[in-house]
């Protein structure tokens, strides 16, 4: 897993859960890690000391989590979905410009 990498949470709140507390996490912020269940997220921050990662998502407040509860983006989709607004407005429009000048 690097910083910046597209995930996914895994769906299993139990499994999510387990790993999160495994590494020391405690239960205050479990809320956050139940709303971020199954949904496309981006590392953005790493702790090689405990193997959490700090991931953010649309929609989602940021929030700590076992790398064991992260699994790989499943497709470009998956990863655009993880993107903001305005980030995923300029991938598109840059999309269009290489598929118009390859015309």
């Amino acid at each position: 897993m690097l910083v910046g990498q597209v995930v996914r949470v895994l769906g299993c709140e139990r499994t999510v859960l387990d790993a999160c507390h495994a590494c020391g996490m405690s239960s205050t912020y479990d809320g956050l890690r139940r709303a971020a269940l199954g949904r496309t997220v981006r590392i953005m921050d790493l702790d090689a000391s405990d193997d959490s990662a700090e991931i953010r998502g649309p929609g989602l407040e940021d929030v700590w989590v076992a790398v064991g509860a992260l699994a790989p983006a499943d497709s470009a989709a998956a990863a655009a979905a993880a993107l903001n607004d305005e980030s995923a407005l300029a991938l598109c429009m840059m999309h269009m410009r290489f598929h118009q000048d390859r015309s």
